[in-house]
């Protein structure tokens, strides 16, 4: 019997099966490269919309890289509680994280207002890559810009020099589902690392109990000597 046939998905029956089902199949959906970075955007309300549009257009992940503002607290009522859904790394080093990409074997697109930048509709979104937002008032940083594959830009045909960094977000993510879904990348598929995920996911929705921590224990989500 494999660990997958041994483990219990309704953690004691504490989860119903229809909610195991649906979160099973939102996870292989999943795209397993296509991230999103945000760098210093301060607004609560724009950070908590990006996480919006990473669930629905099913990115991997968020990397919020903050230096110059504070972090924002993500808004429950904005993001439609969807940021618990999403995998969120924080970091302080722009060239860092662009460094951690390409070892990846990630292409890193940020996102410029420069004459150099190229359309977004130009992109082929279909390769693995992460693609970099900056924050409302200064855009990405110097290291961010200098750090790119590429610079990507959305063109404007009025007054209007850019969009709102979550409309942009949405726009970008848009055309990359646009792609993806034509090259067939949204069937589903399974890995160990979606796996754990979907475990951690399942631990998410029983409330919290001393019974639920016990359990979380015994299935080895959670260490006996740390409760964590």
């Amino acid at each position: 019997m494999s660990d997958e046939d041994a483990f219990d998905y309704s953690l004691g029956g504490m989860v119903l099966d229809r909610r195991v089902e649906r979160l099973r199949g939102v996870l292989a959906r999943r795209l397993d490269a296509l991230e999103v970075v945000i760098e210093d955007v301060h607004d609560p309300h724009n950070a908590s919309a990006i996480f919006r549009n990473v669930d629905a257009f099913g990115a991997t992940g968020v990397t919020m890289v903050y230096r110059r503002a504070e972090q924002p607290k993500i808004s429950k009522v904005v993001s439609g509680r969807i940021h618990r859904w999403v995998r969120t790394v924080r970091r302080n080093d722009p060239s860092a994280v662009c460094a951690d990409l390409r070892a990846r074997g990630m292409k890193v697109y940020v996102t410029a207002l420069e004459d150099a930048a190229v359309s977004y509709l130009d992109v082929d979104w279909t390769e693995p890559c992460a693609v970099v937002l900056g924050g409302e008032r200064e855009g990405c940083s110097p290291e961010m810009l200098s750090a790119a594959d590429r610079l990507v830009t959305i063109p404007m045909f009025g007054f209007a020099q850019s969009l709102n960094v979550s409309v942009a977000s949405a726009v970008l993510l848009g055309e990359a589902a646009r792609q993806c879904e034509a090259a067939g990348m949204y069937a589903p598929t399974w890995s160990d690392e979606k796996e754990r995920t979907f475990r951690e996911w399942l631990y998410r929705e029983v409330p919290e109990s001393p019974r639920r921590k016990r359990r979380a224990v015994e299935l080895g989500l959670l260490s006996k000597q740390t409760g964590r």
